[in-house]
């Protein structure tokens, strides 16, 4: 009898239902989100919070890299000087060893 009415009434009948679930889901989380709106905004401030944070905690490494790059050098600085008294060692032994050689020709 429904598709003598409108032959294309089931179809009809199922795409209102189809909608009015749209519509009804949409109101729904339109009202959620209303709801919610407070806690998202506390969500956010949070977030906003811990970027703070985080922007902190990423100065304070930048710090201790620059420290660490510092020291870093002074390492290398401390390892030219070491070498360099290594070559004045050897040149000393070598400069004994002649004298030695020396006396012993002697």
């Amino acid at each position: 009898m429904f598709d003598e009415l409108f032959p294309t009434g089931w179809h009809l009948f199922a795409t209102t239902v189809a909608l009015s679930g749209i519509v009804l889901t949409v109101g729904i989380w339109i009202g959620n989100v209303n709801v919610d709106r407070k806690s998202f905004k506390e969500f956010m401030n949070e977030v906003k919070t811990e970027l703070k944070s985080l922007g902190q905690s990423m100065n304070e490494v930048k710090v201790e890299l620059q420290s660490l790059g510092q020291a870093v050098k002074l390492v290398e600085a401390e390892q030219k000087s070491l070498k360099k008294s290594v070559r004045e060692v050897k040149a000393e032994q070598r400069s004994f060893g002649e004298s030695l050689e020396e006396v012993k020709a002697e």
